[in-house]
């Protein structure tokens, strides 16, 4: 973008009239003072015409000022098309081309080198995230073409976005299809299509089926496909390992060029905590790859269901929504009830949701069974909800000044939330989720209130909770503060094609609610399910006997792999706790020990945690240029094979009319009062004229 100036002279109604009155003052100013010295045609006269000159600027200038003349300054700015270029930078790039960095840097010289005059160039790379292209080595995990188009748009789209270029194979492993977001935008896409479409021997597990949560002691079901590429009359063997114990093998037969296996197992959850299980099956010479033999995966076994009560006012779609959620999870069974017809005992309930309730016909004091207890409770408002009786649960939150009317407001994470660990898409996803109906009014936190979401109010973010939790020495609370989360579910599908996120969001507000505060002195957290890339990064807390939280003493931790490999560790001291990252650990179950001494007592806290395969980039070694090609004639744009001559996508962005430049101009009109330099001309002009005059001896 660059700026052209353009300036006129602009008055402030005087016009023509006050111009002349001004340049006439000055002269005749200028002829009373020199005339008498310009009339005698001495030897100094052509001095004295100079300073009246100088005497009619300064003069003119200083009449100007005070009729406050000014400027109107017109500035032209031009807006060079904005072409944004994406490198794939993921792992499945390079499986078949070991030559693809060099390419992949002559893509991009060609690119600056006949676009860069004409075009602002905005290079990167993705895969697992977005970051500028310095530095292409192909490691991401992960592919996720829609972010990067998502943040191409949002960025760039307001600044002259002309076209969007793609280095990729097509191969997405994170996110939605890109041709969902591509094709409700008009910005031609261009694609230079890497990887090979052919099909080479390959052998490998896919479509893993199996529960994430089992009861302790009975049997789960275990599916998954065997495909195999290219290896029609050879053998492999199929292994099953839980714990790092082989409890099944299989002999398979591989019967033709396309073989697809489904193999369907029944394993018994023999030990309660957490199950690592590794499915594999043994390569074959000549694989394409061999990352894709296998696949890792937890099962977390738990005694019993925790059981929840539903309770409404009325029916409404967030019920069935809440339900089918629950019902999802292996962890909860869910019963759900109108209020009034529920005659049950509350006691074998481990949580009890009640949706707009109290209302304006079931009151707290009709509620006093369902409230007087110890139970969890999720609260959900709306509508029928009487606010003046939710005030009184003591739940954390307090809505003053609400004269029965509602607001639509959308939710914005809270990035300081601690109280468990949402999934990184349902941070983003939710930015884009419609709107709750919520009571208005002002809404007042306690200190110990902590917030998950807050609201936003058309296009203003507030400190107000959207959807919060608290807890005192007896329960916890959580609360939604409006009604309609239904429509949250059926973005996600619309968006996923599925409803995990929203199911997930629902699951981990009940497991926070179901989870029992630990009182003990000595207390350890960690994420007991990481990735190959995650950090294993644990937190401690040790309290006195008046619980208060110390960190003196020394806190030592032991980790053991399978191989009974110890890893020796002490914590940092962190403020008023401990922290110890310990860094990456390769597949696998662990297991810890953390001990510490306080006084003459030593406390300890042992545990488990797995460490999960990343190998979603070599579940699919085929190239997808059938998605690319779409992409392109959706968006009007072009896709090449051609990796080592993209000429054709250079000349086809050259020849778009629509891929130019757009001009717009802002106005601004300047007062000569306000322009400091004026008052600097002007005793420069006087400072100039009296040393003439002083030096020919005139005062």
């Amino acid at each position: 973008m660059f700026n052209l100036l353009s300036v006129s002279f602009y008055h402030n109604g005087f016009a023509f009239f006050s111009i002349i009155v001004s340049i006439l003052i000055a002269f005749i100013f200028s002829w009373f003072l020199y005339n008498k010295d310009i009339q005698k045609k001495s030897e100094n006269y052509v001095f004295f015409r100079f300073t009246a000159i100088l005497r009619f600027l300064s003069v003119a200038i200083i009449i100007f000022l005070i009729f406050n003349f000014s400027f109107k300054v017109e500035d032209k700015k031009i807006l060079k098309p904005v072409i944004v270029v994406g490198i794939d930078n993921s792992k499945s790039m390079k499986l078949k081309d070991n030559n693809v960095k060099e390419k992949i840097e002559k893509n991009i010289k060609d690119i600056q080198n006949q676009l860069k005059d004409d075009y602002e160039l905005k290079i990167y790379s993705f895969g697992n995230t977005i970051e500028d292209a310095d530095s292409i080595n192909f490691n991401e995990n992960y592919t996720d073409i829609y972010s990067f188009l998502k943040y191409s748009y949002e960025s760039f789209e307001e600044l002259n976005l002309g076209a969007i270029i793609m280095a990729t194979d097509g191969i997405y492993s994170k996110n939605a299809n890109p041709l969902m977001i591509a094709q409700n935008h008009n910005i031609p896409v261009y694609n230079i299509a890497y990887g090979d479409t052919t099909v080479l021997k390959d052998l490998k597990i896919k479509q893993v089926r199996h529960n994430k949560t089992v009861l302790l002691n009975n049997y789960f079901p275990l599916e998954c496909n065997v495909i195999a590429d290219k290896l029609k009359g050879k053998t492999t063997t199929l292994t099953i390992e839980v714990n790092g114990k082989i409890i099944e093998t299989k002999e398979l037969v591989i019967k033709g060029d396309n073989y697809i296996d489904f193999q369907n197992f029944s394993i018994q959850a023999k030990e309660k905590g957490n199950l690592f299980v590794k499915i594999s099956v043994n390569p074959i010479e000549g694989e394409i790859s061999t990352d894709n033999n296998y696949y890792a995966f937890n099962i977390n076994v738990i005694d019993d269901k925790k059981k929840v009560l539903l309770l409404y006012n009325s029916p409404h779609p967030d019920v069935s929504a809440i339900k089918q959620a629950v019902k999802v999870s292996d962890e909860f069974s869910i019963d759900e009830y109108s209020y009034n017809d529920f005659q049950q005992d509350f006691s074998k309930y481990n949580i009890i949701i009640l949706h707009q309730l109290p209302s304006n016909t079931v009151n707290v004091s009709m509620m006093a069974k369902v409230l007087n207890n110890n139970i969890p409770k999720l609260f959900i408002n709306g509508l029928q909800t009487d606010i003046s009786q939710f005030n009184k649960l003591n739940t954390g939150t307090t809505i003053s000044d609400f004269n029965n009317s509602f607001n639509e407001v959308s939710p914005t994470y809270n990035n300081a939330f601690a109280l468990f660990t949402p999934n990184e898409d349902i941070q983003t996803i939710t930015t884009k989720f419609p709107p709750l109906i919520i009571p208005y009014g002002r809404y007042t936190s306690s200190s110990s209130s902590e917030n998950l979401f807050y609201q936003k109010i058309g296009q203003v973010n507030t400190s107000f909770p959207l959807i919060s939790f608290n807890s005192n020495l007896t329960s916890k609370y959580a609360v939604i503060f409006g009604e309609g989360i239904w429509r949250w579910r059926v973005y996600n599908y619309l968006l996923k094609e599925n409803n995990d996120l929203f199911d997930e969001l629902i699951v981990k507000i009940l497991k926070y609610l179901s989870t029992k505060e630990e009182k003990s002195k000595f207390q350890i957290s960690l994420n007991e399910t990481l990735s190959e890339e995650d950090n294993v990064i644990f937190n401690a807390e040790l309290y006195n006997d008046s619980y208060e939280m110390i960190n003196e003493p020394d806190v030592s931790l032991n980790i053991t792999d399978k191989d009974n490999k110890s890893y020796n560790f002490v914590f940092s001291k962190n403020n008023k706790s401990y922290l110890l990252n310990a860094g990456k650990f390769t597949l696998g179950n662990y297991t810890y020990n953390a001990s510490v001494k306080l006084g003459n007592a030593v406390y300890q806290k042992k545990g488990i945690f797995s460490i999960l395969p990343i190998n979603y980039e070599a579940l699919n070694t085929i190239a997808d240029h059938q998605l690319l090609n779409n992409i392109s004639l959706k968006t009007n744009g072009l896709m090449t094979t051609n990796v080592d001559n993209i000429e054709s996508i250079i000349t086809n962005i050259k020849q778009k009319k629509e891929i130019t430049s757009i001009s717009f101009f802002n106005n601004k009109i300047l007062s000569l009062i306000n322009l400091k330099f004026i008052m600097y001309i002007i005793i420069l002009l006087l400072a100039i004229e009296w040393g003439i005059r002083k030096y020919f001896g005139r005062r």
